[in-house]
């Protein structure tokens, strides 16, 4: 299962924010790729996990306790 997660990060955080999940363990899920972008959001980092509360797990306790993340928005891909 793949997510997109769209994350918001404080003024002037978000290269820091990405640098810190390029080496983020994330125990139930990895992090496929990460790019800081312009818009709404800092960053969209695309995670993969085994299923939806792995992946749910690794946002909500690894993610989000990285300094500089203000908000986070997950997109779970749907199987084709």
């Amino acid at each position: 299962m793949r997510a997109y997660v769209f994350i918001e990060t404080r003024v002037g955080m978000a290269r820091r924010v990405a640098d810190r999940l390029h080496g983020l363990e994330l125990t139930p899920a990895h992090v496929l790729s990460i790019d800081t972008v312009t818009g709404p959001h800092d960053i969209i980092a695309i995670v993969e996990g085994d299923d939806l509360e792995g992946i749910g797990r690794a946002i909500a306790e690894d993610i989000h306790h990285i300094e500089g993340v203000e908000n986070t928005m997950s997109c779970f891909a749907l199987g084709n």
